[in-house]
């Protein structure tokens, strides 16, 4: 192994310095800041035994070099292409996967021990004397080149070799400084009386290495050659000594008087633990600024995800907040709201994931706000239904009748565990049915029942944790990471104090239930209340014994009504009539021919009818036929839908849209992406303004340095100039004083108050609607008109 070494620093040393590396181009040298290795001095110079020793190389080799310190570990410094060498590192196997190391090298404090009444004095007094070394570190080959007269014999034993000296069958023996500090305390039994002097000697090679980029290998082993060949003349040691910082005394083994070994044992500890403090004190200052790093690069990645999906989200609901104020189909109009919610819905769900992921290790506080359940509901039908109904389940919506109709909690967070919770049990039922029963006393109880696979024993007590799922067989049917169930009990348990438990039979299905500390709000009545105060009735019900079926029979009952269920539209015809104005519902999938019932409910006196089912059911309905059923109910059966039903509420009504007052200067809408440019346009366009366009804060400063605008929208994120950037330019305009509001997909606090430290007026976050148009041209059209 010797040989190979020297083999590898003779090639090394024998190619020429202009072949490796160009003169005009200085070595970057790494290390991190550390005395007596590598550190400034207040005068701002360098120094340290590391700086001392590579400049000295460096001479050698015909090359400047540059000293670079860094706070990061020697890893996160050799992937950031900034250093040619690293000095000093500690090999390991998966170092060397991710960059070249050289041969391990170093000097370590060495002390050859001698008795004080002997006439040896320095280390050339060894010449053709005895000397004991142990096996580790490896034999002294420098020093018997500095010193070819020594007679090295090894003996292992610490003890050992000392006791040799004090009883005279050795000159000396060669310790590491490490290996003598425990001897101090605790002498050999011969070495009792016996006084024992130190001579320095510093040119023992230990295991640290010079690490480089693999490109830069070939650099890396011509420094560890000039190493050596310092080590080898000695010159190596000289510059250790003198950045040296706790030597032993040449007398550290006098003979000791009563109070010695004290100042002894506080000499020694005292350097260590001071040296162990700093040590640490430098790894949590970079492990801080690596966290801090980690974070600051965290919050970018949410930031622009943030962006990337609340792009495409703001053009979808735009398009349908315009599709909303033309005229539609009841039904149509129906469909179109649905998707809105769904959309909304999926925008909320999306942005709760990242914050949760965001702010995870942060726990983020819970809202506590008061809010209506019903419309929270409607959203959660408007995302789930139609998967559920893809696949053939019964999907049911059991609120019971002490349900307040306003709590008082957190309704994002409540979505996002709904929709997860539901939508993992439709993705695990093939078959049967998904059911969400919520329940009120003191304090919100939830509970999600499946008839779907089960999940064994054994996983219940993982299946909260992130990544774990009932089958993780690549083959596995149902797909998904499993975070959802990681994600529920974060946002049950960690953000909103509640708790969640399991019970699941393999094969049967599970039910998950939840107790949130939800409030009812001041002033709430319970949901059924409200309606119970409406005409009660009569209704002759036409469908199959499902369970949405009976669930809306059972909220009637409740309400006070008398109900006639029927399996199919021949029994209701046999049966007595009730007294007129009766109500008439039936589902499409119990009979065939919608257009007899209808005939002969109207004939027999029927108030109103109505069809109730899936939305596929609804859907084959022929127009003429719907058109004698005046009320659609579609399963499964929401409080909002069930209101809409008895007190035959209407649509709501479009918002005021008509012209804007202006002072007729356009409007710029600033964006980079068309599709949002085009839907800005629509909706300003739609409220009385003429409208320009700007694909970038550049082209936006171009068109305001020439013309004037009653508005300006903003985006702030695009490429070329930024919206922040060309507000700034475009306040410093001469004569202008131009209303301008950021628009972005960004939600965070920092997107807003950037927009006001640019000299914008106020931001507006995406997705806009008509409605928060109207509101901000209002309050800035009126104050718009340009200086003087």
């Amino acid at each position: 192994m010797m040989c190979n070494r020297l083999l590898l620093a003779l090639i090394a040393l024998a190619t020429p310095a202009s072949l490796l590396w160009p003169q005009s181009k200085p070595v970057r040298i790494g290390s991190a800041l550390a005395v007596p290795d590598a550190y400034r001095l207040p005068d701002g110079t360098l120094s340290g035994f590391y700086v001392d020793a590579y400049k000295e190389a460096a001479r050698r080799e015909g090359v400047e070099v540059t000293w670079i310190f860094f706070n990061s570990s020697a890893d996160d410094a050799i992937a950031s292409g900034k250093f040619d060498l690293i000095a000093g590192v500690f090999p390991s196997t998966d170092r060397r996967l991710r960059m070249y190391l050289t041969e391990p090298w170093w000097i370590v404090p060495t002390y050859y021990v001698v008795r004080t009444d002997s006439p040896l004095h320095s280390s050339s007094d060894l010449r053709n004397r005895s000397v004991l070394y142990s096996a580790s570190p490896p034999p002294p080959g420098p020093l018997a080149s500095l010193l070819p007269g020594l007679q090295f014999r090894e003996l292992r034993s610490g003890p050992d070799r000392l006791s040799a000296v004090c009883q005279g069958t050795a000159s000396a023996a060669l310790f590491t400084q490490p290996a003598l500090v425990p001897l101090l305390f605790a002498r050999p039994p011969p070495c009792a009386q016996i006084s024992l002097r130190l001579l320095p000697q510093n040119d023992i090679e230990m295991c640290l290495v010079i690490a480089s980029p693999p490109a830069q290998s070939a650099l890396a082993d011509r420094f560890r050659a000039r190493l050596r060949q310092m080590a080898t003349d000695g010159s190596l040691g000289a510059i250790a000594r003198k950045h040296e910082q706790n030597p032993l005394s040449p007398d550290s083994f006098s003979l000791p008087s009563p109070w010695t070994p004290t100042v002894l044992a506080l000499a020694a500890i005292v350097p260590l633990l001071l040296g162990l403090l700093a040590w640490n004190l430098l790894r949590l200052r970079s492990a801080r600024l690596q966290a801090l790093q980690a974070a600051r690069a965290k919050e970018e990645f949410f930031s622009m995800m943030s962006h990337e999906i609340r792009t495409p989200m703001n053009a979808a609901l735009g398009y349908m907040d315009l599709l909303l104020e033309s005229p539609l189909q009841v039904e149509q109009r129906r469909f179109v709201e649905d998707i809105g919610r769904a959309t909304t819905s999926l925008l909320t769900v999306l942005s709760g994931i990242m914050d949760y992921s965001k702010l995870r290790s942060e726990s983020p506080v819970a809202l506590a706000d008061p809010f209506v359940l019903a419309p929270l509901l409607d959203e959660v039908v408007a995302t789930l239904s139609l998967q559920a109904e893809a696949k053939g389940l019964d999907f049911l919506i059991d609120v019971g009748p002490t349900v307040p109709s306003q709590l008082f909690g957190d309704p994002t967070r409540l979505r996002q565990v709904l929709i997860n919770l539901l939508a993992n049990a439709i993705k695990f039922t093939d078959a049967g049915f998904v059911r969400l029963a919520i329940r009120f006393s003191k304090q919100l109880e939830i509970t999600v029942t499946d008839s779907g696979i089960g999940i064994p024993p054994a996983q219940q007590t993982t299946i909260f944790e992130p990544f774990a799922q009932v089958d993780s067989s690549d083959a596995r049917r149902h797909g998904g990471v499993g975070l959802g169930l990681a994600i529920v009990r974060s946002l049950v348990v960690d953000n909103m104090k509640g708790t969640i438990r399991l019970e699941s039979t393999l094969g049967l299905g599970s039910q998950f239930f939840l107790r949130l500390p939800f409030r009812c709000a001041q002033n709430s009545s319970v949901w059924l209340s409200d309606l119970a105060t409406s005409s009660r009735g009569q209704m002759v019900l036409v469908a199959h014994n499902s369970a949405n079926a009976m669930l809306f029979s059972s909220y009637l009952q409740h309400l006070g009504w008398e109900l006639f269920q029927f399996p199919d539209a021949i029994s209701a015809q046999q049966s007595p009539l009730p007294r007129p104005g009766w109500w008439f519902a039936v589902d499409p999938a119990a009979t065939s021919d919608l257009l007899a019932l209808a005939t002969w409910a109207s004939a027999n006196g029927a108030g109103s009818t109505l069809l109730l089912g899936t939305l596929s059911s609804l859907r084959l309905v022929p127009e003429a036929v719907r058109a004698l059923y005046p009320a659609t109910v579609s399963w499964p059966v929401t409080p909002s839908a069930l209101r809409r039903l008895l007190t035959a509420e209407a649509p709501p009504t479009p918002p005021n849209l008509d012209p804007v007052p202006s002072n007729s200067l356009p409007v710029l809408v600033v964006d980079d992406n068309p599709i949002n440019r085009k839907v800005a346009g629509a909706m300003l366009s739609r409220l009385g303004c003429v409208v320009e366009f700007a694909e970038n804060g550049r082209i936006a400063l171009e068109k305001c340095s020439v013309s004037r605008y009653s508005l300006i929208l903003m985006d702030c994120q695009m490429p070329v100039m930024d919206g922040y950037e060309s507000a700034q330019r475009i306040r410093a305009l001469p004569g202008q004083r131009i209303p301008i509001y950021g628009v972005s997909a960004s939600t965070d606090a920092d997107t807003s108050r950037r927009c006001l430290e640019s000299g914008m007026d106020g931001y507006a976050p995406k997705p806009l609607s008509l409605h928060s148009l109207r509101v901000l041209l209002t309050a800035a059209l009126p104050h718009s008109a340009p200086a003087s």
